[in-house]
């Protein structure tokens, strides 16, 4: 078996979310599906693309830790997404397009 290495493995993961994002129909560059995140979720979000835990998050936020899975629940439901992964790639994909292009 071939050795992979961590970048390899990064470009390969994000080829494949790219193409399981086109191939469901998931908006790759729409900017309703940001403004439609209330200031929290947006919150909870930007703080998730940028790797804290939900615990983590719930301690920075001084908001229980149901509280952000339920924030985290409602964010992957509003974009279209099922985990930080595909929401990361969603942002890249959307960056300049969204009035949120600093996360």
């Amino acid at each position: 078996m071939p050795k992979i290495y961590i970048p390899q493995l990064f470009v390969m993961i994000q080829d494949l979310l790219v193409s399981m994002i086109r191939e469901t129909g998931k908006p790759t560059n729409s900017t309703d599906v940001f403004q439609s995140l209330t200031p929290k979720e947006f919150e909870v979000m930007h703080h998730l693309l940028n790797g804290l835990s939900t615990s983590a998050i719930s301690s920075t936020m001084s908001l229980a830790m149901s509280t952000i899975a339920t924030h985290k629940s409602r964010i992957f439901e509003k974009t279209g997404t099922s985990n930080v992964l595909e929401l990361a790639e969603l942002v890249r994909l959307s960056k300049g397009s969204t009035p949120f292009a600093s996360i």
